[in-house]
C-alpha cells in the first residue's frame, strides 16, 4: 500500500499453510459494484466515484472469514497494476485481508494480454497444489466463464466450488451474453449461479456444499443472456478485454498527462 503524496509504502506478506481453503474472487460487479457492461457507468464507477460493496457481500465474506480454520482470501483482478490502488484500499477496507494479483500492463503481447486470468489461476493452482479453492464471480467475465470450468477440469480435486453472480438476472442493463457451456460435465454440486448475497448464507462451503436448490440455475449449457432471444453467434471480443483494454488506455492517458 502507498502513503498518500509518496512514492513510497509498504507490503504484507501472507504465510498461506500448503492445506486448506482459498476464496479465489474476482472483483468487479462481484464485490463492489461496476457496471462494467455500461461503459460510461463503468468508468465513473471506477475513476470519479467512491467505491461501493455490492449489497451485503461483506457480510458473507466476513462469516467465511470467521467460521472457516486456515481459510484464505485471494482477490485477482485483471484491471491493469497502474490503477488497481483504489481496488486494494477498497478490499483492504471491506473485505477480509488477502493477497492480491492484477493485471501487468503489457500491449506488447496480445494473447498474453487477453489470457491472463488464465495465466494467474495456473500459477495460484501450481503453488499450492494441497489446497482447495472456491472460485467466485460473476457471468459478465467472458474469460471467467471459460476459465473457471476448465480449472474444475484440469485440476482434478482442487476446484471445490464455482460460484458465480448472474448478473444479467437481476440487472436488465447487462446485455452481454455468457456461455455455460463449459459447466456441461460438471457436476451441479460443484457450481452455483446466485443472484444476491443471500443465497450464499447458509451453504458450508468448507464441507463442500456449493449449491442451493431453492435457487433456479436456468442453464442451458451454450450462450445464454443474448438481447431479443437471438442465437448462440457472441461477439468476437469479449466484454472483460475490452473493458480491459479501455481501462489501460485510460490509465496511459493518465500516466501521459503527469
Amino acid at each position: 500500500m502507498y502513503t498518500n503524496g509518496t512514492k513510497t509504502g509498504n507490503a504484507t506478506a501472507y504465510l498461506v499453510p500448503p492445506q486448506g481453503l482459498t476464496i479465489l474472487s474476482d472483483i468487479d460487479d462481484i464485490l463492489r459494484v461496476t457496471k462494467i457492461y455500461l461503459p460510461k457507468e463503468g468508468l465513473l464507477n471506477s475513476f470519479a466515484r467512491p467505491f461501493t460493496p455490492w449489497m451485503n457481500m461483506p457480510e458473507i465474506y466476513a462469516n467465511w472469514s470467521a467460521s472457516i480454520p486456515d481459510f484464505h482470501f485471494h482477490y485477482l483482478t485483471t484491471t491493469p497494476e497502474q490503477v488497481t490502488r483504489n481496488y486494494m484500499e477498497f478490499i483492504y477496507k471491506t473485505y477480509p485481508l488477502g493477497s492480491f494479483d492484477t493485471r501487468p500492463l503489457n500491449f506488447s503481447d496480445v494473447q498474453a494480454t487477453l489470457s491472463i486470468r488464465r495465466f494467474l489461476l495456473d500459477k495460484i493452482f501450481q503453488t499450492f497444489p494441497q489446497r482447495k479453492f472456491i472460485l467466485v464471480a460473476d457471468t459478465t467475465n467472458s474469460d471467467v466463464m471459460k476459465a473457471y470450468p476448465a480449472m474444475y477440469k484440469d485440476y482434478p480435486g482442487q476446484v471445490q466450488c464455482i460460484l458465480l453472480r448472474n448478473t444479467s438476472a437481476t440487472d436488465s442493463g447487462n446485455l452481454f451474453p455468457y456461455n455455460t457451456e463449459g459447466f456441461k460435465d460438471i457436476p451441479q454440486s460443484n457450481y452455483m449461479f446466485f443472484t444476491v448475497p443471500d443465497d450464499l448464507t447458509n451453504l458450508d462451503i468448507a464441507g463442500g456444499q456449493c449449491y442451493n436448490a431453492t435457487i433456479p440455475q436456468n442453464v442451458t449449457f451454450k450462450t445464454q443472456g443474448l438481447p431479443f432471444g437471438w442465437g448462440n453467434a457472441a461477439g468476437s471480443l469479449s466484454p472483460p478485454a475490452t473493458w480491459a483494454m479501455a481501462v489501460g488506455l485510460f490509465a496511459m492517458g493518465m500516466v501521459a498527462s503527469l
